[in-house]
């Protein structure tokens, strides 16, 4: 469920009066459950963006760690070199 964030100081700041506050959800059970599969999707979609990105490849077929290490390589050839 979507709640701002205004929302939960609130209830917060009211919890600290000591005022007992609850969110009350009266939606019907199926709206629910729907919901809850929106939310289990965008999450596997979240991971399994987070994952292309991280078994990408450039030309030469080496992964981002072996990238980075070979670039700071050059670097260090270049600085040596002036």
């Amino acid at each position: 469920m979507n709640i701002p964030e205004s929302f939960n100081v609130l209830v917060r700041e009211l919890k600290g009066l000591c005022l007992d506050v609850e969110l009350v959800d009266d939606r019907p059970a199926v709206e629910k459950e729907k919901e809850s599969q929106d939310e289990k999707k965008d999450k596997e979609e979240k991971k399994e963006k987070s994952s292309d990105k991280d078994k990408e490849t450039d030309k030469s077929g080496k992964g981002g760690e072996e990238k980075n290490k070979e670039q700071k390589k050059t670097t260090k050839k270049t600085k040596e070199k002036k």
